[in-house]
Formats: C-alpha cells, structure tokens, sequence
C-alpha cells in the first residue's frame, strides 16, 4: 500500500478514485446489485485497472468488497453470456499482482480456472453496425412519409390525365385540317465504341510486402463454435488506438483464430512466442473476427517415419 500511497494521481484521478471507492462501500452491503455490476462489468472490459493502466487504492476496495461473493458465484455468473468475465479477471489481477504490494493468502484468494470460458462476445463489425441504422433510419422516415407520398401519387395521376385529353384534342383538329401526318423521326447516330481500358500489369508476389511480427500470446482459449481452432490474444507491437486492437493487461493485443486445436496442446500456446503476418484483411471464423495470422511448421520426417 505505500507504493500506491507514494503515487501522484491528477485531480481528475483523486476525483474517480473516491467514486469507486463509494461504489465499494455500496457493493460490501449489496454484492449482487446486478446494475452497479453490469457497469463495472462494462468499465473494465478495455481495462487494466480502474484508471486504465494505473493501480490505485479503488481496486483493492474493489477486491475486498466483491471477493468474498464472487468466490460463490457459479461458472454462468463468472463467464457466461450474462457473467462478469472482466470482474472476475481484474479481481484475479489485483491478488496476483506486486504492485498493489496487496497480500492475500493462498486459501484466500478467488479460485479462477483461465479455461473455465463459457461465451466469446463475438466483436462487433462497425461497418455492419452503422450499415444497419443507417437502414432502420431510412425504414422510418419512409413509414413517416407514406401518406404525403399517397396524396403526391394521386396528383400526379390526375395531372397526367388533362395531359392525355390535351393531345387527344390537338391530334383531333391536326386530322380534321389534314395536317395530321405523322413526321419522320430523325434516325439516330451511332455512338462510337469506347476503347477498352488496357489490362493492369500483374507484378509477380513480394515477399517484403508481407508484415510478418514476433508476437506473444497473452491467453489462448479454444473456440466456443469449432473444435479445430485455438482463440488466441496476441500483443504484437501495435500502437494504442490501432484499428482491430483492443488493450490486455495493459498491452495492445489482437484477437487470432488459429487451425492448431489438437497439434499443439493448449497449455503449451500461453505465454507462447510465435511468428505471425500482421498485414491481412481480418476475417470472421465461426463467429469471431480474426485480425493476423499465425504461422506454424513441422520438423521434416525421417525415412520411414509416418506423418
């Protein structure tokens, strides 16, 4: 405590660590007030600690308010598709942690299984997203206009009727004056082809072209919806605010979709350090957006080995 005791925080900080540590105080009498859960919930899903990436004071109040139900709750309650993963994971933080200089004894802590991962929220493809407003909104304002577009259809329909009755008229006096022969149409000019565009050259592929990264697995966790595939969160060098990242302890992290699930043994992808092409287009397997790629080989076989 007195290295976080020592630490300078703005008084932007100050002002947001006393809100959480009210927010504590409430939760230490109400540990299952689902609203101040679902917010919590919610503010740590892009962070480290309460402040982003700075320890303070908040998160051990935090801790010791929630530990004691949250080592109760049920696997549903913990990463199911209406848990609180990211609760679980910043209260599995700050016990394991030095620098919270915060001890918290063995039999003490909250149990956290990192396999135990009962729903992937699948991220969300912002072009889709505002694809669909942008249609709800167009949907709403044509229901909004359907009967001024009612009444301009009828006047059209009655304005185009005087039209008819008008050159009925005129045709009718044209043939009683015998002036009603029809005119020959002028014959219309041929347009002249385009020239066609001449065919890009192809350049032949440029191995420097390709971004290939060291990368480190923070967490890797099988795929929800296939079973061939590892969910992998990789840091791999990526400055904050880099499209298709997001921050994990405290790092820049993609998310990776790897077709290793059953030739490499999980536990030996975590903390692993891999090779990976950082420049693709990110793709969508099974529900998950996959924004890398991470590449894998096997040892030539010896004469007369079996593959």
């Amino acid at each position: 405590m007195a290295a976080l005791e020592a630490q300078k925080l703005s008084s932007t900080e100050e002002t947001e660590v006393q809100q959480w540590i009210t927010t504590s105080e409430r939760l230490k009498s109400s540990p299952a007030d689902a609203s101040i859960l679902e917010k919590l919930n919610a503010h740590l899903a892009s962070r480290t600690t309460l402040l982003g990436t700075k320890p303070s004071k908040a998160d051990i109040a935090i801790y010791e308010s929630l530990a004691p139900a949250v080592k109760s709750w049920s696997p549903e309650q913990r990463t199911g598709q209406q848990g609180h993963p990211h609760i679980v994971r910043h209260l599995d933080f700050v016990q394991n942690s030095d620098i919270f200089d915060f001890k918290v004894g063995d039999d003490d802590k909250v149990k956290v299984d990192p396999e135990e991962v009962l729903y992937v929220k699948p991220p969300t493809d912002a072009k889709a997203e505002k694809e669909r407003l942008k249609k709800e909104k167009a949907a709403a304002a044509a229901a909004a206009a359907g009967g001024e577009a009612t009444l301009v259809d009828r006047t059209k329909a009655a304005a185009q009727t005087v039209v008819d009755k008008a050159v009925e008229a005129k045709n009718a006096v044209a043939a009683a004056a015998g002036v009603g022969e029809a005119k020959p149409k002028k014959e219309k000019k041929e347009k002249a082809p385009k020239p066609q565009k001449a065919p890009a050259v192809t350049t032949p592929p440029a191995p420097h072209l390709i971004d290939l990264r060291v990368g480190h697995i923070l967490k890797a966790i099988k795929h929800p919806e296939a079973d061939s595939l590892y969910v992998s969160t990789i840091a791999m060098g990526d400055k904050p605010g880099t499209e298709d990242t997001e921050e994990y302890e405290g790092q820049v992290c993609r998310t990776v979709c790897s077709g290793l699930n059953g030739l490499v043994p999980l536990e030996e992808m975590q903390g692993r350090k891999v090779v990976v092409v950082a420049n693709l287009k990110p793709v969508k397997m099974r529900g998950i957006k996959s924004c890398a790629m991470v590449l894998a080989a096997s040892p030539r076989l010896k004469e007369g080995e079996a593959d």
